[in-house]
């Protein structure tokens, strides 16, 4: 089609359309032949899909094929999650291995490395010079401890 306005008459067949631009779209379709062409078109499709007999759908059919479409889209949200988890874990991994506070974590020997700087007392008065793992073993501790109303 060479018109530019056929999107346009096709907007007006689905009354898609502002008042203001109906009547200079039916006069551009009185005057342009592929555009009365194409209006034509239109209402003969519909027509022709009005007159086609609608079968009635059996009774367990919707309901199986709404369990088939949330089936899919959780199907489709787990894999996702799945996807998400695994690069969580390998940012993780990554950030374990690279931290900065590696080289004082590893002078501390033995697998409750962790857990004895995480206990260990800040000084008091020298809040800067604890270390970072300390820091954040304690906001760990802080955030699963239980608070005055028993709630996480």
């Amino acid at each position: 089609m060479s018109c530019k306005k056929s999107a346009q008459v096709q907007a007006f067949y689905d009354g898609a359309l502002s008042a203001e631009s109906v009547p200079l779209t039916e006069a551009h379709v009185r005057e342009c032949a592929e555009c009365a062409a194409l209006l034509a078109d239109l209402r003969s499709m519909s027509n022709l899909l009005a007159t086609v007999p609608r079968r009635e759908m059996r009774p367990g059919a919707a309901s199986r094929m709404y369990g088939g479409w949330h089936g899919a889209s959780d199907r489709g949200v787990l894999r996702i999650a799945g996807w998400l988890t695994a690069a969580a874990a390998v940012v993780l991994a990554g950030t374990v291995l690279t931290w900065p506070g590696q080289k004082s974590m590893q002078s501390a020997k033995g697998p409750d490395a962790l857990e004895t700087l995480a206990t260990v007392p800040p000084v008091e008065g020298h809040e800067e010079s604890r270390s970072e793992v300390v820091v954040l073993a304690q906001w760990i501790a802080d955030d699963l401890s239980p608070n005055e109303q028993g709630i996480r």
